[in-house]
């Protein structure tokens, strides 16, 4: 039964994110309720420590470690995040956009809670995620966070993310080859396009 539960989740994150469906989907729960040392990187700007606390918190929640298969915290979708908010690429809307429902996420939690999200009890954290998921304001930031999840399942560990290949081989991912060296990473190879 295990066997059976561990390809179903591994079909459905596969079947999720190759055919696009990430997009539309509002959020998923966790199954997870412990706490966790949360590893801190030696640079979290523009971010505040709040602010990071609750996007580990909001990801792990997302798509947590529940034992049959890799959870976005071991996928480093943190990192990931705070990476793709630096990206000078990035339109700045879209970093608005992440940056700002962050803010109101915090806003909201202090209003209802009066605690940052990332302080809440995990049952509390869970009911507020559900509740944010057919809000206007929130549904479309959380689908991006879903997005940012799976992304992280198919990058190359080079970027930082999916250490040991852990999304790949869960979801028996094959890369194509040659794989990135350090010369041949984004943004690396835009900065070369643009000194030409």
């Amino acid at each position: 039964m295990e066997n059976e539960w561990t390809n179903s989740r591994r079909n459905f994150v596969k079947t999720l994110v190759l055919s696009g469906v990430a997009l539309q989907l509002p959020w998923l729960q966790s199954c997870s309720t412990e706490k966790k040392n949360i590893p801190i990187p030696d640079s979290i700007a523009p971010l505040s420590l709040d602010q990071f606390l609750t996007i580990h918190t909001v990801l792990d929640i997302l798509f947590p470690d529940d034992g049959n298969g890799p959870g976005a915290i071991q996928l480093h979708a943190d990192h990931y995040f705070l990476w793709t908010i630096n990206d000078e690429l990035i339109d700045p809307s879209t970093r608005s956009f992440f940056l700002d429902t962050l803010n109101e996420l915090n806003d909201e939690a202090m209003r209802n809670y009066g605690k940052y999200f990332h302080d809440l009890s995990r049952s509390n954290q869970e009911d507020f995620i559900a509740e944010l998921s057919v809000q206007k304001w929130s549904k479309g930031w959380l689908s991006r966070m879903l997005t940012l999840i799976f992304e992280t399942l198919f990058l190359d560990a080079q970027y930082g993310v999916n250490p040991n290949n852990i999304g790949w081989d869960w979801l028996d991912y094959y890369p194509g080859y040659p794989r990135p060296s350090a010369e041949l990473l984004y943004p690396t190879i835009l900065n070369k396009k643009h000194e030409i």
